[in-house]
């Protein structure tokens, strides 16, 4: 029998996978060994200095594909195939997505859909039209998720079974690729999320971008692996009609709108705890799969409305492990306003000059039963200026298991009590999400001040600050 000896890339590769955690290696590593990924010098710079660094520069552009897992229980929001993968064909950092429904970008050939109807292909696909959106010059179909038959390809002649509209299908959204001046500086990739509305889901945007996209960061096999004390950081820049505006320069209620959640106590990204402890667990898809029983946080986006009609600020909901008949469940704490009377943590300001803008979020689990755990907030423009910090200590973030935070999923779920969101662009865009134990922002700057075209006699930073992409 012929055995093949390792190759000293083989032997690193090794060496690595057993001093770093399992779901540690991708995030930390800049270019696995053998994959053939090209990773650019700042995106390598960001991987070297903290836990997890995703620029989403070398992951192959991505979209949905038209489809929309929606639960935690989908098992087609975790297919391996359905997920980004970087350029090499690799899996990346991503473990987990959602969208809210199918929506393609077409080029229309004549006439106009009609709300209701059913719109068929010309391969088979059947899908319930809603509404059209002219975003930038392009036009696209928004459906609902059911009922459905097939799908729609590229090319693909869609005809409406009432209007008789026609429109050719180009292709399906990329959620993650260049979005021009949406991606940092013009450069490399970001990632658009598009949220829906529950409360509007016929006539808000959705499927443009991805409604939740995580990943996991534990051992796999404990749920006391990952971050006791984590800090996540990234860029954010949102459309200029995103917020309902109420008049007078005032927003309209917000209502829920989240923007990421941070569990603790998984050994999988669907998995939450040990086989033991998934026994003691009630047996529902959220305590089981989305969120687990341990507790964490939930941060979304506040303001408008009566008392706070000028302001957008984030705010960020605890929640703890609870006894019900028998079976711990996850059950949501306390509240907390992370930006000051005077708005210091406020982002109207970056919203109405269509600036990118960095937001830092910590969160120390402490220990089971006791008041040592504590939440930190800061908020710097796109040049690294710190605009805002808040602070809460002595709080009991840990009620029963002393599980560590080892899930983030960015995005969630939207709700505007109204219809206001009917006409207003649904996209936001992430770009740079850092994950570590300690403070990061500082650091971020100071590194990627470093890759600025004018730190080499380039361009001028155009509004867009340090993050910019070389």
């Amino acid at each position: 029998m012929n055995m093949r000896l390792p190759t000293p890339w083989m032997l690193l590769f090794l060496l690595a996978a057993v001093c770093c955690p399992v779901g540690l290696l991708s995030a930390r590593t800049a270019s696995p060994a053998g994959s053939g990924t090209k990773v650019d010098p700042r995106t390598a710079a960001l991987r070297g200095a903290f836990r997890v660094a995703e620029t989403f520069d070398d992951l192959q552009d991505w979209s949905a594909g038209g489809r929309s897992p929606s639960g935690a229980d989908d098992p087609a929001g975790y297919d391996p195939l359905l997920l980004p993968r970087r350029s090499d064909g690799g899996p990346s950092l991503w473990g987990y997505w959602a969208n809210k429904g199918p929506t393609c970008l077409v080029r229309m050939k004549s006439g106009s859909f009609q709300k209701g109807e059913t719109v068929t292909g010309q391969l088979g696909g059947e899908l319930v039209y809603e509404k059209s959106w002219l975003l930038e010059g392009n036009t696209y179909l928004q459906f609902s998720t059911t009922p459905a038959k097939g799908s729609f390809r590229p090319g693909d002649l869609l005809t409406g079974e009432r209007s008789g509209a026609e429109a050719e299908m180009i292709g399906w959204p990329m959620i993650i690729a260049n979005h021009g001046e949406y991606s940092l500086g013009g450069r490399g990739k970001s990632l658009m999320m598009n949220l829906g509305d529950n409360d509007n889901p016929q006539e808000a945007m959705k499927g443009i971008g991805a409604q939740r996209l995580g990943f996991f960061f534990g051992d796999g096999v404990s749920g006391r692996s990952g971050l006791r004390k984590v800090h996540l950081f990234m860029m954010l820049r949102f459309k200029p009609n995103f917020f309902p505006e109420s008049g007078g320069g005032n927003f309209a209620w917000l209502g829920f709108l989240k923007m990421w959640d941070m569990c603790p106590g998984f050994t999988a990204i669907n998995h939450f705890g040990t086989s033991v402890e998934r026994e003691e667990v009630s047996a529902d898809p959220q305590n089981r799969a989305e969120y687990g029983a341990a507790g964490g946080t939930l941060v979304q986006l506040a303001g408008g409305g009566k008392s706070t009609g000028s302001r957008i600020f984030f705010d960020t909901l605890q929640s703890g492990s609870v006894l019900r008949e028998g079976r711990w469940r996850y059950e949501n704490g306390d509240k907390y306003r992370m930006s000051g009377a005077g708005g210091d943590n406020d982002i109207q300001e970056f919203y109405r000059r269509g600036q990118w803008f960095a937001v830092e979020y910590a969160l120390d689990m402490g220990s089971p039963g006791h008041r040592d755990g504590s939440i930190d907030f800061w908020v710097y423009d796109a040049d690294g200026r710190e605009r805002g910090h808040f602070s809460a200590s002595g709080l009991r973030n840990s009620t029963h298991y002393d599980h560590w935070i080892n899930k983030i999923v960015l995005g969630g779920n939207r709700r505007s009590s109204s219809k206001l969101t009917s006409g207003t662009d649904g996209r936001f865009f992430i770009d740079d999400v850092i994950v570590d134990s300690g403070r990061i922002g500082p650091r971020y700057f100071e590194i990627t001040r470093r890759f600025r075209p004018e730190a080499s006699g380039g361009e001028s930073g155009g509004g867009h600050g340090t993050g910019k992409k070389g």
